[in-house]
């Protein structure tokens, strides 16, 4: 299929999250600019929030490269994106549960700052973008179905703060499910069943939520809402303050980079970059012993959600949500602690502390 077509993509979605075509270091306004995710990264916690590491690895990591399926994947660069065998993964685990985890999970890395309806309006924006242009028959023929999963006429008000800005969340994290299985989204009997399950009702995707994760937290915003990516007609040195930023990222991934160097030459076993993925709190404990407070550790401090982490070693790590008891040992803000692992989502980052981070490979 030839790239000018407008489908619906996990490239495209990737993009419209950081919405900056040549600034993948700026994660603005959509991704926490912590979190300095790649396309690979931020589609890897994503599915590997609901997904075990291992039924989903082979497909991300192939030795020192990643497989060219990888990229066929991203783009639908192929009629038939998707391999047999992950699509066999995704319908055993595409239930209603994991998608809501998988939901919670991309909340936890967005910007805390995005109103709830601008993430609805930018995301309208984006399916209208793909109806209008009309190259894609598949989300064509599903059109309705997303439309329906907008807001209704006075539902900003029924809903809480929160309910409305994770039924946004949703409405991606279904559009991401569904540019996976690309040519075959129409196909799918997992996708079938979701979107008839009682995540699509507001309401009750919000009841879920807060039953899964009681920790979740109430919203607050200003009054005004402001998406911050309006490039047009903004005012005089936004684009000195994004040059900024995008200059205070990279010199805190140096600078991690480099502590993690002068500390631990020999990476222990597991090392690598991680981000920290607590959907269920905001944070998490960085304790002076591999243990919980319970158990007699003493919190040193909090990690909050989306920060980049270089654990410098976590014996036993297996994947978010599957490491009870492993505690990885990790630096910050010169302070040697340690993390739970079962909180932390592994990125595809090379893990000599002497490298940079790299552009996302998978790209074409």
């Amino acid at each position: 299929m030839p790239m000018k077509e407008q489908l619906l993509t996990l490239r495209r979605l990737y993009r419209f999250l950081i919405l900056a075509d040549e600034k993948t270091a700026a994660p603005l306004p959509y991704l926490k600019r912590k979190a300095h995710f790649t396309q690979v990264d931020f589609w890897w916690g994503f599915f590997t929030a609901g997904i075990p590491e291992p039924a989903v690895k082979p497909w991300f990591f192939a030795g020192e490269g990643r497989p060219r399926a990888l990229s066929n994947l991203m783009n639908r660069t192929v009629p038939h994106s998707l391999p047999l065998k992950l699509e066999r993964v995704l319908e055993e685990h595409l239930t209603p549960e994991k998608v809501l985890h998988m939901t919670l999970w991309t909340a936890s890395v967005l910007n805390h700052s995005i109103h709830a309806a601008v993430l609805h309006g930018a995301i309208t924006h984006l399916e209208e973008q793909l109806h209008a242009a009309g190259d894609d028959w598949e989300f064509d023929t599903l059109y309705p179905f997303f439309a329906a999963l907008r807001p209704r006429d006075g539902e900003e008000n029924s809903l809480p703060i929160g309910g409305l800005f994770l039924q946004a969340v949703f409405r991606f994290t279904m559009l991401g499910l569904h540019a996976v299985y690309g040519s075959q989204m129409l196909s799918s009997p997992a996708l079938t069943i979701l979107r008839s399950c009682t995540l699509c009702d507001p309401k009750l995707l919000w009841q879920a939520a807060r039953s899964t994760a009681p920790g979740l937290r109430e919203r607050e915003y200003s009054s005004v809402p402001s998406s911050g990516a309006e490039r047009k007609g903004t005012a005089p040195g936004e684009t000195a303050l994004d040059q900024q930023l995008v200059e205070s990222v990279t010199l805190s991934a140096q600078a991690a980079l480099a502590q993690a160097s002068s500390r631990l030459p020999c990476p222990g076993e597991n090392a690598g970059w991680y981000v920290v993925a607590n959907w269920m709190d905001t944070c998490v404990n960085l304790n002076d012993q591999p243990c919980s407070t319970y158990d007699g550790a003493q919190e040193l401090g909090t990690v909050p959600n989306g920060q980049l982490l270089f654990v410098l070693s976590a014996p036993g790590y297996r994947g978010l949500h599957d490491n009870p008891g492993v505690w990885g040992q990790v630096l910050y803000q010169n302070q040697m602690g340690y993390v739970p692992m079962n909180l932390m989502v592994r990125l595809n980052i090379d893990n000599d502390p002497k490298k940079t981070l790299p552009n996302d490979a998978a790209e074409s």
